[in-house]
């Protein structure tokens, strides 16, 4: 895969909200241009758990359970892909989002529901 002018062969990819959507699409399409993915998320879709299955035998794939909201959980996707592959990654997609809360109503939002979402759609880095 060449992103503008950049190949991801032999790359490291930390993807967030990679365990289903079009976060899973981009690690997938990294990992078959070249690239080793920390699946980063709080859990794995079925289409997920398969990849990182089928890809486990590679040591290309590896699936790392990650609250973006949690600053440790994110400081420790770089301590996985140092473990993993002995460096830092090289790129990092910050694609975690929710966009069904919970609630279906305004009068029905509690504060902390407003504020995770705060929290993941616009504060994680």
């Amino acid at each position: 895969m060449v992103v503008g002018k950049f190949s991801l062969n032999g790359k490291i990819v930390d993807v967030t909200g990679a365990g289903s959507g079009i976060n899973l699409a981009f690690a997938k399409s990294a990992e078959a241009q070249g690239a080793k993915s920390i699946i980063a998320d709080l859990r794995l879709a079925e289409d997920a758990q398969q990849f990182v299955a089928q890809t486990q035998c590679n040591y290309t794939v590896v699936f790392v359970r990650c609250d973006v909201t949690r600053r440790a959980d994110l400081e420790d996707l770089v301590v996985q892909s140092e473990k993993q592959w002995g460096d830092v990654s090289d790129v990092y997609v910050t694609g975690a989002g929710a966009f069904e809360p919970d609630w279906s109503s305004f009068w029905d939002d509690t504060e902390d529901d407003g504020y995770k979402q705060v929290e993941i759609n616009v504060n994680h880095p």
